[in-house]
Formats: structure tokens, C-alpha cells, sequence
């Protein structure tokens, strides 16, 4: 079972949009920092579990529950994947004048949503960012097609509606989202996917449903490396081929052998190709 325990430290972090809960996981002294940011409906320790040990052998780990998810909240406000990413550039400053991390521009490792939001911390903060690591991820989410337009349809009717779900729906809603990895997962983390609400997740899903970072994305000159699970069916690999085209300054593409939960289903083999690709990033240069 996949459990988080014994690696680094839990905490909460407060930054301008409110409380955000965080792995943190100190590297050799003086190593640089590697921020990971998780998928949609995940948390930081469902995502990226498998890879702390390896990848804090030579970097400080900084992994954020983001807002709406795991045991962060978010407010009121409409859902932003632009928000997601001011609220990781502030998160960055406040580990760094806190004495948690390093100082310094960060590698910043994405995992589905959390390649979008990566893009987009690149575009807004590249001071706070010297490399992208992106994994199982594009540039676009929803190719258009008639069937993935009824879908945005019925994403649009839920994000209205969900809020006033009953808990007892709510509830049964998240154990059928679960079922299919229930066996991987130890009942904390479990139970920290299901505390987080059915209407933030659905505001995310919209969200990504409208990101398309492809007429600005070439503009972003900071080394890149992706990691290309070739059997995906969430993020099919022509649209991860479509992001890797649009990289100014793609260093490498490593493939990984496995579907959208290669995370979870081959951790080992994602921990060394993502440890390889943050390395990659960390010591190549940006692009002006």
C-alpha cells in the first residue's frame, strides 16, 4: 500500500489565499528545490510518494496540497489554474524566507493539472522557477471533439450543482472515484482525497477544461524536460507530443512505459525517471 509515512515533515503553511498543507523533505545541504505539484482529485503524497526517498537524495522536496484539494481549501472564488500558480509562487517565498528550502529559482516537477499549473507558474513567476518537469501532461486537456463537448457540458452542469449535494452523496460519489485505487492506498490517504469537496474538484475540472497553453508557451524560455507515459489514455501521447513541440527549450523527453497512474502503479520506475529529469533541468540553462 502506498503510504507517505516516515518521509520528511507535514505542515501548514500560511500564504495571501489561506492555510496550505505541505510535505516538506530536506535534500543534502545546499541542494536546490524541487517543487512537485500534483493531478487533479490527487494529493502531494498520493502523487508523488513513491519518489520522495529518490529525489531527496539531491534536492529539497517542497510538495503542496494545492487549494481545493487534499487538506487544502480554497474560498469562494471561482477556481483559477492562474490562482493555483500565484498561490505556489507565494508558497516558494514563504518556504524560502522561513528557512525551509533554499533560496533561489526552483525546478518545478507538474503531474497532469500540475503540468498545466507549472506552465503557468513559468509564464507569470520565471524568477521563482530554472526548470519544468513535465509529466503526463499538455498543453490542452479537451481536443475538440463532439463527444468531449458533451462532456464539458455535463463538467459545467456539475460544477453548478455540486455544491449543494447532500453529504451522503458526496460521500458516495468519492468511494466510486476511489474504488479503482482503493488497493493502493493506505486509509490515510484515502481518507484525505474524500475530505476534499465534490464542487472544488468539479471548479478544477472546469478549469482545465478552458487551459490551452499553446500560443504562449514557446515564449516561456526556461529549460524543460518531459516525461511521456506512452500508454496514457487520460493524456493521450499525441497531445503530450503537442506540448513537447511547443518547448522553447525542451532539454530531454524521457519515456515511461505505463498509463495516467504510472505513479501509482510503477513507482520505482516514475521515481527514476523523474529523479533523471529534474537533474536534467537543473543544470541546463534558460533560454532569453
Amino acid at each position: 500500500m502506498l503510504s507517505a509515512s516516515g518521509f520528511g515533515e507535514r505542515m501548514q503553511l500560511d500564504c495571501p489565499r489561506g492555510r496550505f498543507r505541505v510535505r516538506l523533505i530536506p535534500g543534502p545541504p545546499g541542494s536546490q528545490a524541487v517543487v512537485l505539484l500534483h493531478g487533479w482529485t490527487a494529493t502531494a503524497d498520493l502523487n508523488w510518494a513513491g519518489a520522495y526517498q529518490e529525489l531527496s537524495q539531491s534536492f529539497t522536496v517542497l510538495a503542496p496540497d494545492l487549494a481545493g484539494h487534499g487538506a487544502t481549501r480554497r474560498g469562494s472564488v471561482p477556481f483559477t489554474l492562474a490562482d493555483l500558480a500565484k498561490d505556489v509562487a507565494a508558497l516558494l517565498r514563504q518556504a524560502a524566507s522561513s528557512g525551509l528550502v533554499p533560496t533561489g529559482p526552483a525546478v518545478v516537477a507538474g503531474y497532469s493539472m500540475g503540468g498545466a499549473v507549472a506552465q503557468l507558474l513559468a509564464r507569470d513567476y520565471p524568477s521563482a522557477v530554472s526548470g519544468l518537469v513535465l509529466c503526463a501532461t499538455g498543453a490542452r486537456f479537451f481536443p475538440s471533439t463532439i463527444s468531449i463537448h458533451l462532456q464539458r457540458l455535463a463538467i459545467h452542469g456539475l460544477s453548478v450543482g455540486a455544491a449543494g449535494l447532500p453529504d451522503a452523496v458526496s460521500r458516495g460519489i468519492w468511494e466510486w472515484l476511489l474504488s479503482a485505487r482503493a488497493e493502493r492506498l493506505d486509509q490515510g490517504v484515502r481518507e484525505e482525497i474524500a475530505s476534499a469537496s465534490i464542487s472544488s474538484l468539479l471548479g478544477a475540472a472546469a478549469a482545465l477544461r478552458s487551459f490551452d497553453s499553446r500560443s504562449w508557451l514557446q515564449d516561456v524560455g526556461l529549460p524543460a524536460a518531459g516525461v511521456f507515459t506512452i500508454q496514457d489514455k487520460v493524456v493521450p501521447p499525441a497531445a503530450q507530443k503537442e506540448l513537447f513541440g511547443s518547448l522553447k527549450a525542451l532539454v530531454e523527453v524521457f519515456e515511461l512505459d505505463g498509463g495516467h497512474s504510472v505513479c501509482l502503479d510503477r513507482p520505482s520506475a516514475f521515481s527514476g525517471v523523474l529523479t533523471q529529469a529534474c537533474a536534467s533541468v537543473a543544470g541546463s540553462q534558460a533560454l532569453v
